[in-house]
């Protein structure tokens, strides 16, 4: 349950760090659409399902079309194929996708929300965690 909404969260933050969608709207729609997802699957079995995953996919798909023509990311150069693409990565790793988006995010240097505070955040104001203190060496 909560390793779905991760990558919702991660996700929303990355739209709204490039401006394409407001995260709690991100995260509003995605949430609406996962009750769906639970309510076709019910309602319809196996083949609702597939029918709420396409739904809910679609959305990341859109939003990823935009996320390409805006930081001019490689694709085909048609944006209906380039959408079935982006759709069939979501449905078979989303995670993938999700974590390429972010890394653009990080590169272009682009300020987050904060999911506690709701306050943007630049790379820089962050302080790194000492390692050793951490745990990690």
């Amino acid at each position: 349950w909560h390793s779905f909404w991760c990558c919702s969260l991660v996700a929303a933050r990355t739209y709204d760090s490039f401006g394409l969608q407001k995260a709690w709207i991100h995260l509003t729609i995605s949430a609406v659409l996962f009750i769906l997802l639970i309510l076709l699957t019910v309602a319809m079995g196996f083949l609702g399902f597939l029918v709420g995953l396409v739904a809910f996919f679609s959305h990341r798909a859109i939003l990823r079309g935009r996320l390409r023509h805006l930081v001019m990311l490689p694709g085909g150069g048609n944006p209906t194929m380039d959408f079935v693409i982006d759709l069939a990565t979501h449905c078979c790793c989303v995670a993938c996708i999700v974590a390429q988006e972010a890394r653009i995010a990080k590169s272009e240097r682009l300020p987050y929300q904060d999911f506690l505070t709701g306050q943007r955040i630049q790379e820089e104001d962050v302080t790194p965690v000492d390692a050793e203190n951490a745990g990690i060496v």
